[in-house]
């Protein structure tokens, strides 16, 4: 008996194998922009703070209100921030880039992964002659679609040293909006595709569902509010590479989750000779 619990537990898996190559690519293509970024955030802080003793020119020292003394060290790459209320310790910026960023992309990948099983295991049987291989791999492909390159086309991430910081909630309600409108497009195009099928045909219903949603997504980002805070002066090509970074990185976590469990849930389906409906909706599981 192939339950939903077999695919969830797979898509977790292959969601913890996901957010290990997307650390890779993390590290590698979109670590370098970042620090890039901080640079030049620094090289503006360190800019706009008057110096006024010229011995003491190589420790910057900003008080605003309860904050006290931050100094930063070039030579090791680390920080360390000292707050009046309670001497805290700034995480190195080496650790951020490698323990801290594998455990972003494993967390993220194993609750995604988890996501796109309950999805495959769900939908196994129901889209056409799909197997339960391509099953796997479309519903990781519509989730990056739906759940990342939509929003991402709206509002694309901006590095560290972009954007003002009384603006977050208000950039990051537009983000999770957009996100949520997308969620509802994807659901109206599957209700249409399972309408439409009996009377033109699974493929030709597939076709108008997945068109529509293209449609209706590319206008709700052209209608959707829009902001630009990154400075006129910020390099072009940090922020391309941040972006692509940002991009490849999420193809990464997608592709590894979709090709992990796509091959898991195949080997799942074929050590089972005798294979059982998915409960509880008691649907066959092609091989």
């Amino acid at each position: 008996m192939i339950t939903i619990r077999d695919f969830l537990v797979r898509g977790l898996l292959a969601g913890l194998v996901g957010g290990v190559l997307a650390f890779g690519v993390a590290y590698f293509v979109g670590e370098p922009s970042v620090d890039a970024s901080i640079s030049i955030e620094e090289a503006g802080s360190a800019a706009e703070t008057p110096v006024t003793n010229p011995a003491t020119a190589a420790t910057e020292t900003h008080t605003h209100g309860d904050e006290a003394t931050a100094e930063h060290s070039h030579g090791e790459g680390e920080a360390v921030t000292a707050h009046s209320h309670g001497g805290e310790t700034e995480v190195p910026r080496s650790l951020q880039s490698t323990v801290g960023l594998l455990t972003g992309t494993a967390l993220l990948g194993v609750a995604l992964g988890g996501l796109v099983g309950v999805g495959a295991g769900v939908s196994v049987g129901r889209l056409g002659r799909l197997g339960v291989r391509g099953t796997a791999i479309a519903t990781a492909a519509t989730g990056f679609l739906v759940l990342y390159a939509v929003p991402f086309l709206a509002y694309p991430p901006n590095p560290p040293a972009v954007g003002h910081g009384d603006t977050i909630g208000y950039r990051t309600m537009l983000y999770f909006t957009m996100v949520g409108l997308s969620v509802a497009f994807a659901a109206i195009g599957l209700i249409a595709w399972k309408r439409l099928e009996p009377r033109v045909g699974g493929w030709h219903a597939g076709v108008i569902a997945v068109a529509g949603y293209v449609v209706v997504a590319v206008v709700t980002i052209a209608l959707m509010p829009g902001y630009n805070e990154v400075p006129d002066d910020f390099p072009a090509q940090v922020l391309f590479q941040f972006r692509q970074g940002s991009l490849l990185t999420q193809l990464a976590l997608w592709t590894g989750i979709g090709v992990t469990l796509a091959e898991l849930s195949h080997r799942l389906v074929t050590s089972r000779r005798s294979v059982a409906p998915v409960e509880p909706e008691a649907t066959p599981v092609p091989a």
